[in-house]
């Protein structure tokens, strides 16, 4: 049997070279989320008699019900809590999915620029990956006759990101119904990675494009939308109980169950999702407003296109500069993050933007100091 070789994600690769103190990021993915006390606050007793042994596989019956009334947002078909899995992260999930699904020789298809794991974890397997490369010109916007053109009778999966990492794009239902319709006639399997779904949205609030689709299994985490990356709980959705199944045997070999602890702090903060979503979203709101003053008053060195939805976007940097240069710069000198689209796999002059952060002001200061230290408004 071949060793599997795992390759650490470039943006973590980056981020270790850097050796930097990093106090602002401003390439977060995150919501600002609340902390410890503030959450327990919601709640003063949560943590009493919660007992520290193993938690149940599947996860605490009590958070599925409250993971499934959460991620049906919107839904005319809710989904149930036998339809759920808890996982440690939604990057557990994502290794439960493709080793319970892939096989040598099967085939996978992804969109680009994305979550580095979308993309390797197949290869690791053994998979054949065809990617679809976003184009800017195309305001990121999702190529589904790309798709018709790659996808075949050893196509085993299509991965969907919506809304978009690192772009902020989001996927109309047209497209979405041509993607399960694409997916029906070649009898694949859609993840449909979800995690920033019930976030900020720049209109109408968003709900999953592909739950009538049986063949989905929908991703979601604590992390993105909600702000809570410190409890390790993500999960993953499925009408399809034999995967299910497959799913939870893989989870035996990683982490086992999640932490009670985290999975009680969990349920309640998707008890109170609507209070901590109106804070999170109204930071992102005037985080983008701060933004648009920002290259305002730096006008043609940055260009972007603000989220349709999420806490995402990506900048163009329109300067001589790599944009590899600006960012070590702003860590060692500034110590700001910035992750350049190259460790996404995307050319071009262009850097990931975090909106979510509450100190997102203080590192765009920072980024200006920068900028003005070293002349790059009025340089070529």
């Amino acid at each position: 049997m071949a060793t599997l070789t795992f390759e650490q994600p470039k943006h973590l690769a980056f981020v270790q070279k850097l050796e930097a103190d990093i106090r602002f990021n401003l390439s977060d993915s995150c919501a600002q989320g609340l902390y410890l006390d503030e959450l327990i606050a919601l709640q003063p007793n949560a943590l009493q008699g919660v007992n520290l042994g193993y938690a149940p596989i599947q996860g605490a019956f009590l958070l599925r019900e409250q993971i499934a009334k959460f991620h049906s947002a919107g839904l005319s078909t809710p989904f149930n809590a036998e339809q759920v899995a808890t996982f440690c992260g939604a990057q557990e999930a994502i290794f439960a999915v493709m080793s319970s699904l892939l096989s040598p020789d099967d085939e996978v298809i992804v969109f680009t620029p994305c979550y580095p794991s979308l993309a390797h974890l197949p290869t690791v397997l053994g998979a054949k990956v065809h990617t679809i490369a976003l184009q800017a010109s195309q305001k990121w916007q999702y190529d589904i006759d790309a798709l018709a053109e790659h996808i075949n009778e050893r196509t085993r999966l299509i991965i969907v990101n919506t809304p978009h990492n690192p772009t902020g794009t989001v996927l109309s239902a047209q497209q979405a119904e041509r993607i399960c319709q694409l997916a029906a006639k070649y009898s694949c399997y859609i993840l449909a990675d979800e995690v920033a779904l019930h976030g900020y949205s720049a209109e109408q609030p968003l709900s999953s494009l592909f739950s009538e689709y049986d063949k989905t299994i929908h991703l979601g985490v604590m992390s993105k939308s909600l702000g809570l990356a410190g409890l390790r709980v993500g999960w993953a959705i499925t009408q399809d109980r034999e995967l299910l199944q497959k799913m939870l045997n893989a989870k035996t070999f990683t982490s086992i169950c999640c932490s009670a602890v985290d999975e009680q702090l969990a349920r309640v903060a998707l008890l109170h999702s609507e209070q901590i979503l109106a804070q999170n979203n109204q930071q992102i709101r005037d985080n983008i407003a701060h933004f648009e003053r920002f290259i305002t008053a730096y006008a043609g060195l940055f260009s972007w296109h603000a989220p349709q939805a999420g806490s995402l976007a990506l900048v163009k940097f329109n300067h001589a500069m790599p944009v590899e240069t600006l960012a070590v710069a702003l860590a060692q000198q500034q110590h700001t993050l910035i992750l350049p689209s190259s460790v996404f796999d995307l050319a071009g002059n262009y850097f990931r933007l975090g909106l979510g952060n509450r100190h997102f002001a203080q590192g765009l200061a920072r980024l200006s100091a920068l900028i003005d230290e070293q002349d790059l408004y009025h340089s070529p």
